[in-house]
């Protein structure tokens, strides 16, 4: 069950990249938008193709790193909108 709540999660973060303008993407190199869309196409699309390896990995290692470039990116394009404490890593 866990599993599939992270595919399904991975899922979402590689749909919404999809969704953002190239020029939003562009403003923003340093993160992995490709991949992200990439992996989304392969969870859909490869139901029994899914290496569980790579699946942790994003989870432990690319998703923490992507929320962190995201609370960047957020308070780059909002400025005047208050920092919420979701956007900031829990500290481990």
């Amino acid at each position: 069950m866990l599993g599939s709540s992270l595919l399904y999660q991975i899922m979402i973060i590689g749909e919404a990249s999809n969704h953002l303008t190239a020029n939003l993407q562009a403003c923003y190199p340093e993160v992995e938008w490709i991949d992200m869309i990439g992996m989304r196409n392969r969870v859909v699309h490869a139901y029994f193709g899914i290496d569980e390896e790579i699946v942790w990995n994003a989870v432990t290692e690319d998703i923490p790193r992507l929320r962190l470039q995201m609370a960047k990116i957020l308070a780059a394009e909002f400025p005047d909108e208050p920092e919420t404490e979701s956007a900031t890593p829990a500290a481990t």
